[in-house]
């Protein structure tokens, strides 16, 4: 095996259990080891035979010179039966007083045998920043359209936009992601006409499925976009035997557009831009630019979940005089979104978050759960129900929903890392919250707080103390009271943990900061 011979034992061990098709949680339990790390052995493995995909490491290491160990059926339904032994358990267990029974979540949608979809950022060849801006989040809308179909995987538009940045071509994107069809396109305004080209490939055999030529006044390109969506779904989606009825469900949400307003839409892009910087004057700026977007579209419902984000941002950072006051109307955007346009996943996203906040963790759970029935491929959904999961009492179950994401979006951001190894810290595992937070570059002031919680567990003083430092710089209010008036863990235990961890790593008990 040519490419095992820089590898260590340990590494070997993983590489060959990986391509033999067991998962992280499997490899970990063979290897007595977490799955964190595994993942972190994975990485390095990857990042020393410089491969990408799974086929790739397959490759470099050769085929396997012995049959994969078999399966244990009897373990297997031990596992089963001690499964079904909690389901019963839980259905009808009292829980201690403080605690209260949470809704019972799913587990995370599965990806094998899904016709796979990569779709990349449409091409504009012409000088206008503005015009390329609005092209780029027309075809991210796209994959946010796709990912709300059960019957197809569509990867994340962070990975398929990244690789594209690399200048690798559509063929080569599908390579490194074991995607089965790629989406690729151009635009190209001519005064208020606009033309598309679009083409879908089959990634195998290089073959053009599907192309076609739109031209339309610009006026429609919204119009024009949902038309796309829908038949790339028709083409890559045939052969999987899907529900008719469940099919036509989807088809007929995808349809329905969260606004035909392009005046609209372009403030609700520019809010997005400002949301996304995750600072206190940007964030309180896009709610400006949501609401113009909700004054020439009032059923914008979109808009409406995004502006009630912005306000729970302001809750949880204390960034104005009156973070209660954010959260009250939050919860009132959240509403409207919902009401308005009860199929959008994004209203239901936001009301889970803000159920969160309220300890009102039932109703996050099951709010997260309906954004994700309506939205089953969407990558930031699924990390946010495992961290919604960890505040709930479950960290294990949390990591299944937070590493099926990464699945789904393997060049994923920072705070990924920041949800696993905060799921590892209230399980306990203190070597694996460092490990996973030693990973996030550029660090933040929520990985240095979880890594001098972590290292002052492990006895690694002098860098507890250098992270919590750096903690309090950026973030002076940050302190043991504050945060047992801001986090909302549903156990009292997992609270008194997160608090103890606190006060071991030297945080002070209050701040004289304001909050």
């Amino acid at each position: 095996m040519p490419g095992q011979e820089i590898l260590t034992k340990r590494e070997s061990e993983i590489a060959r259990a990986y391509v033999d098709g067991l998962s992280h949680k499997e490899i970990a339990e063979r290897l007595c080891i977490a799955p964190a790390t595994v993942r972190t052995h994975l990485n390095s493995i990857y990042r020393k035979l410089g491969v990408r995909t799974k086929m790739q490491l397959l490759k470099e290491i050769g085929a396997a010179d012995v049959e994969p160990e078999p399966r244990r059926p009897v373990r297997r339904m031990a596992l089963i039966a001690v499964a079904a032994l909690l389901v019963s358990l839980v259905a009808g267990l009292v829980l201690m007083p403080g605690n209260r029974m949470v809704a019972s979540v799913s587990a995370p949608p599965a990806i094998s045998n899904l016709p796979s979809v990569a779709v990349l950022p449409f091409a504009f060849g012409q000088a206008d920043a503005e015009k390329t801006a609005f092209v780029t989040a027309v075809a991210r809308d796209m994959v946010t359209d796709l990912s709300q179909f059960s019957t197809v995987l569509v990867y994340a538009a962070d990975t398929t936009f990244a690789y594209a940045a690399q200048g690798m071509s559509p063929l080569e994107i599908a390579g490194q992601l074991g995607a089965r069809y790629v989406v690729s396109g151009d635009a190209q305004w001519h005064g208020k006409t606009v033309r598309v080209n679009v083409q879908l490939y089959e990634a195998a055999t290089s073959k053009t499925v599907w192309a076609e030529r739109f031209e339309r006044p610009a006026d429609d390109l919204l119009v024009l976009q949902n038309e796309i969506v829908t038949e790339v779904v028709r083409l890559v989606g045939i052969a999987d035997g899907a529900n008719s009825k469940l099919r036509a469900s989807e088809l007929s949400r995808v349809q329905r557009m969260p606004t035909a307003s392009l005046a609209a839409y372009d403030h609700f892009l520019n809010g997005l831009v400002l949301f996304e910087s995750y600072r206190a004057e940007e964030t309180l700026q896009s709610i400006t630019e949501f609401d113009r977007a909700l004054e020439i579209d009032p059923l914008y419902g979109r808009a409406h979940a995004y502006a009630g984000w912005a306000y729970l941002q302001d809750f949880r950072n204390g960034w104005s005089d009156a973070p209660e006051q954010s959260l009250i109307e939050a919860e009132r955007r959240a509403e409207k979104a919902i009401e308005v346009d009860p199929h959008d996943p994004y209203g239901h996203w936001t009301m889970g978050a803000i159920r969160l906040y309220q300890r009102r963790h039932e109703q996050s759970l099951a709010a997260y759960q309906q954004a994700i029935d309506l939205n089953p491929n969407n990558a930031e959904m699924l990390v946010h129900l495992g961290w919604a999961l960890t505040y709930a009492g479950e960290p294990d179950k949390g990591i299944e929903f937070i590493e099926s994401a990464m699945e789904r979006n393997p060049r994923y951001p920072g705070w990924y890392l920041w949800d696993l190894a905060f799921a590892h810290l209230v399980a306990g595992r203190y070597a694996e919250t460092a490990e996973v937070m030693e990973q996030r570059s550029p660090k933040t002031t929520g990985t240095y707080e979880l890594l001098a919680l972590a290292y002052a567990k492990l006895g690694r003083t002098e860098e507890a103390e250098a992270a919590r430092e750096k903690v309090l710089a950026a973030a002076p209010q940050t302190s043991v009271a504050r945060t047992e008036r801001v986090e909302p863990f549903l156990r009292p235990k997992d609270l008194e943990h997160y608090l103890d961890l606190m006060r071991n790593a030297g945080f002070p008990e209050d701040s004289t900061a304001p909050l």
